[in-house]
């Protein structure tokens, strides 16, 4: 097989055993063909400085001004984002469940509202996943769609060749 495609997942909370525990849950999925990285960052403006190159998803925690003084809210750099980058999946992490830091935040531009229970690595590591999953099913329409058109250009040699042999 080919060389795999690189891809990143940005974990950001500023709780640094939070962050860590959830990028390691990530880091554990099945990836297939692609070369994964997941970078973890306390603050939100580490991150930004960062968004670069075929980043994947990003698991924004909601509270990052929370253990860092002055530090931008998750709802802050979420903005910041989408400014610039308005298709990459951002899963926002809360403690909240509020519906109205729900309905600001997925107004704001996030993917998915996950709050921070017993199931949210779970349920984080399952949006991440069907991430993946039509990465995945892109490639393999894409390959699918290269044969298809390579087989026809054959085929319009091969009839063009006996065409002109016959003639």
């Amino acid at each position: 097989m080919g060389q795999k495609e690189k891809i990143e997942i940005f974990v950001v909370d500023d709780d640094p055993l939070m962050g860590s525990m959830l990028a390691n849950s990530l880091r554990k999925l099945n990836y297939d063909d692609f070369e994964v990285e997941v970078v973890s960052y306390e603050t939100g403006e580490e991150c930004l400085s960062d968004i670069h190159g075929n980043l994947a998803a990003i698991v924004l925690d909601h509270y990052l001004d929370s253990e860092i003084p002055n530090a931008k809210s998750g709802l802050q750099i979420l903005r910041e984002i989408r400014k610039y980058n308005q298709s990459v999946p951002i899963f926002v992490l809360s403690g909240q469940a509020e519906m109205v830091t729900t309905a600001e935040l997925l107004k704001a531009g996030a993917n998915e509202y996950v709050v921070k229970d017993n199931d949210a690595f779970m349920r984080i590591s399952g949006l991440v996943q069907k991430v993946i999953n039509d990465k995945i099913r892109k490639r393999k329409n894409i390959f699918r769609w290269q044969v298809a058109v390579t087989l026809s250009v054959i085929v319009l040699l091969i009839f063009i060749a006996i065409r002109s042999n016959t003639q």
